[in-house]
């Protein structure tokens, strides 16, 4: 990339002509209001799990331990279980439904997109206008 004084020089001029950002009236004097009392909300705090008690770190690791070896040990009677209950008349029926609705999976990804899409722009029409960003216009 090539350095460009002149393209330096006008883009720093055209900065300088902006307007300084604006902050609302109160937020100076709030901010020094919840300093002044000490107010340790506005601090920042180390995360929840910092703050656990070092045999309920110790008793929540035992207990993952503990699932992924019973899912290890039990893994074999599982699938056992699954190859018994294959053929029942139920799990029949499941997979035949299963298999005729398969052709609706791209219809339904594609309808589910769509409602996302909708919904993320309905939260940020709503998001400017709770914030006073329809006042801008």
């Amino acid at each position: 990339m090539t350095h460009d004084p002149e393209l330096e020089r006008r883009v720093d001029r055209a900065l300088k002509q902006l307007p300084a950002p604006s902050a609302p009236p109160a937020l100076l004097s709030n901010i020094m209001r919840a300093v002044a009392a000490g107010d340790s909300s506005a601090v920042a705090r180390a995360p929840l799990a910092a703050e656990w008690p070092v045999a309920l770190k110790v008793a929540l690791s035992f207990i993952g331990a503990s699932i992924v070896v019973a899912a290890l040990l039990l893994w074999p009677l599982a699938l056992d279980a699954a190859r018994s209950i294959w053929y029942a008349p139920g799990i029949v029926l499941l997979r035949s439904v299963v298999s005729t609705a398969r052709p609706l999976v791209p219809v339904a990804l594609i309808y589910v997109t769509a409602m996302c899409v909708v919904c993320a722009a309905a939260a940020s029409m709503l998001k400017h206008v709770a914030l006073g960003g329809a006042t801008n216009l």
